[in-house]
């Protein structure tokens, strides 16, 4: 019955009221038992699960703390856009932010955010909005902040939305001149070889032509930043650079670049990100990274396998609209 009534809030819109039900459905339930296993998965189902992915990417979170260190000075007022479990916003207040004023407009997630800054101590300086940024005033942070903060980038770096949230953040919550911690997002893409990509290849098959299916197949594959099957074919090139401290970052764009291969077999176009923190720290998830990114690399495999020779040169084109990345040869 409770289970069917956190199901019941969920579809009403009441993500904390849901979450609330699940909670008591899972600690009445006989333990291993299928009400359990039911009230579990609502559970998990109702938060994205690259929430753990991040938190457990030790690179991304040493880059982010070493940019907070930097940015936080006695007095800085800090707002976060997505705080997801609390973990940036706590990395500021221990670096000695006067105030951080986050938010996170799932409900369910920002109220184990509450739960987790408060187990920490940080309840006095760190404040849980259940809100979108845009939603957010001035009044809620009591006055523009020093630095804006957030980690709301896909593995495209648009898909979260972090353009129109950045620019309208510092266009009215931002002190002029304030800090923003990702300064910028670069996509970068180059030519590599995949046996991730021949997933999606299809071509003769058991003695017979089958291309023409290609038209129905998602050619979109995407491999770890420490995928050991995957090398680099070309030469790094950069698709597009965002300025994320800009009031207006971007408009939709369409570019090309020519990609210098080093020699060898290419079957796909990789692209990837790197967020430029501040002057001082970068974190990249490129193709035979000595770590795995939390962010994964798309790959777009190439119309046929090629071999090319050292120095040849592929030409690569990629457009935006803002929210979606398109690349294409």
């Amino acid at each position: 019955m409770v289970l069917k009534l956190g199901d019941a809030a969920m579809q009403m819109g009441s993500a904390i009221r849901a979450f609330e039900l699940y909670e008591e459905a899972l600690r009445e339930a006989p333990e291993n038992s299928a009400d359990a296993a039911a009230a579990q998965q609502r559970m998990i189902l109702s938060v994205p699960d690259w929430h753990a992915r991040m938190m457990n990417d030790t690179r991304r979170n040493h880059a982010y703390d070493a940019a907070i260190r930097r940015a936080v000075k006695p007095g800085t007022r800090v707002f976060e856009i997505g705080t997801g479990a609390g973990l940036l916003a706590m990395m500021a207040a221990r670096a000695g932010a006067a105030q951080v004023i986050s938010c996170e407009m799932n409900p369910a997630v920002a109220e184990v955010a509450r739960e987790i800054v408060a187990r920490n101590g940080f309840a006095d300086r760190i404040t849980v909005l259940t809100k979108h940024s845009r939603a957010v005033t001035p009044d809620d942070l009591g006055g523009p902040a020093d630095l804006l903060l957030s980690e709301i980038v896909d593995d495209c770096i648009l898909g979260e939305g972090v353009l129109p949230a950045h620019e309208d953040a510092v266009k009215r919550l931002l002190k002029p001149g304030g800090q923003v911690i990702p300064a910028s997002g670069v996509v970068r893409v180059a030519l590599v070889e995949s046996r991730s990509a021949e997933s999606s290849w299809i071509d003769h098959i058991d003695g017979f032509d089958v291309r023409a299916f290609r038209k129905f197949i998602n050619h979109r594959n995407k491999v770890t930043s420490s995928d050991p099957h995957t090398r680099l074919a070309s030469e790094v090139a950069d698709l597009f650079r965002f300025d994320l401290a800009c009031p207006n970052v971007a408009k939709p764009a369409t570019t090309s670049v020519s990609l210098r291969a080093l020699g060898g077999a290419a079957n796909a176009v990789a692209h990837w990100i790197a967020l430029e923190l501040d002057a001082q720290t970068r974190y990249e998830n490129c193709p035979n990274a000595d770590f795995r990114s939390c962010w994964e690399i798309p790959l777009v495999p190439l119309a046929h396998p090629l071999d090319l020779q050292a120095g040849q040169n592929l030409t690569v084109h990629a457009s935006h609209d803002r929210s979606r990345l398109t690349v294409w040869t």
